[in-house]
């Protein structure tokens, strides 16, 4: 399977290559009145409103200020597109499914789908459908 991995810290954090639409650098966010604390606020890609999620918030991380050098991972979750704060993307790789382990009944949360033994790395993969289970998503047209 292929997967997009990324850096929250020094964690390592994955998902499923086809849950990905695409990645962009960093940018301004406009703010989103009375959001909740995990949503950044709302940005533009190619004139499409996308709500902006910090990553960090989601998985129980200290929020950070904005940096340049941080990525947005867009995804269409639930039938929404949405933007992920991360880190740092590290790119796309390649694993196979027997170098993982599945947390299922383990996670009582479930949103971290498994483990993935990447180089000398342990990468969690993310399902996103149960991280956004944490967060009231504000709509956006």
């Amino acid at each position: 399977m292929h997967f997009l991995i990324w850096l929250l810290d020094e964690q390592h954090y994955a998902a499923d290559l086809q849950e990905i639409n695409s990645i962009v650098l960093a940018c301004d966010l406009l703010p989103l009145p009375n959001a909740s604390s995990e949503i950044l606020g709302a940005m533009n890609v190619h004139g499409k409103v996308i709500p902006a999620i910090d990553m960090r918030h989601l998985l129980g991380y200290a929020s950070k200020k904005i940096e340049a050098n941080n990525h947005f991972i867009l995804a269409k979750v639930n039938k929404k597109e949405l933007a992920f704060l991360v880190d740092r993307v590290i790119g796309v790789k390649f694993c196979e499914r027997e170098s993982s382990f599945s947390l299922k009944g383990i996670s009582p949360e479930e949103e971290v789908r498994s483990i993935i033994k990447y180089n000398q790395h342990i990468v969690y993969l993310i399902h996103f459908e149960k991280l956004l289970l944490k967060t009231t998503m504000p709509e956006v047209q």
